[in-house]
């Protein structure tokens, strides 16, 4: 806890200070931290107060690029904090942001809404077109996966590729792609990925092993297979840097 207090008072001064003790007494609405354009709205109680943590105190996408990337992919945006760090850090940078679960979409497009270059998408990132059932698990808005098996108790969302995304925004390349879709990146890399995995830059991943056993084996084989190498981690993301586009 003190070490998110330094972090933030270190980095954000008497803002951060601030945000940490609004936070700590459950006032999540417009929180304000220097040198961010607009304010940001958290959940009390849920996995947002990490998140913001992670990403505010911690440097969970605290990425040395160079140059600075113009096109970024955040797929699994959740409520938009990893987009609004973008946003902020890199500036002229053009963002979509991607989400499955409608009410993280909700806070996503609020969050971000005084951000012109962040493009959202109520969509869940998938190797292929089709709808996808996704189920809500517990109360924490990390706590949802997806699994097309599901009869009952989950609620349908539409999918979207990186193939349509390269079309529909008439991308050539993209800088950064920032991947946390709870385990779904399984499915991702597992088939449809050698058309779009090319166009990628730099690729900053969260590994879901834990409850998808396989998960970092299967995407560690397709960036291998695309000419990608491991460039350690930062926070709790692995980082990979297309050799083909340095």
């Amino acid at each position: 806890m003190m070490g998110t207090f330094t972090k933030l008072a270190g980095q954000f001064g008497f803002s951060g200070v601030i945000a940490f003790f609004k936070i700590k007494a459950g006032c999540t609405k417009n929180l304000r931290l220097k040198g961010l354009t607009c304010p940001i709205t958290l959940r009390p109680g849920t996995s947002d107060i990490a998140t913001f943590k992670h990403i505010f105190a911690h440097g969970d996408y605290n990425l040395q690029i160079t140059p600075g990337p113009k096109v970024i992919v955040d797929a699994g945006a959740n409520i938009g904090l990893s987009a609004i760090y973008f946003a902020n850090r890199f500036p002229e940078a053009r963002i979509i942001a991607i989400e499955l679960s409608p009410e993280n979409y909700r806070l996503l497009n609020k969050n971000t809404r005084h951000y012109p270059g962040i493009t959202t998408v109520h969509a869940g990132l998938w190797p292929k077109n089709e709808v996808l059932k996704f189920k809500q698990e517990g109360v924490s808005p990390w706590g949802y996966r997806v699994d097309n098996t599901l009869a009952n108790g989950s609620v349908p969302v539409a999918s979207i590729t990186m193939n349509d995304i390269l079309n529909r925004y008439r991308l050539a390349t993209i800088d950064l792609l920032k991947i946390d879709i709870e385990g779904a990146e399984v499915e991702l890399f597992a088939e449809n990925y050698t058309h779009w995995l090319p166009k990628v830059r730099c690729l900053v991943i969260e590994f879901h092993d834990r409850w998808r056993p396989g998960s970092s084996a299967t995407v560690t084989a397709a960036l291998a297979k695309c000419n990608f190498r491991a460039e350690g981690t930062v926070g709790e993301n692995a980082v990979f840097i297309n050799r083909g586009l340095l």
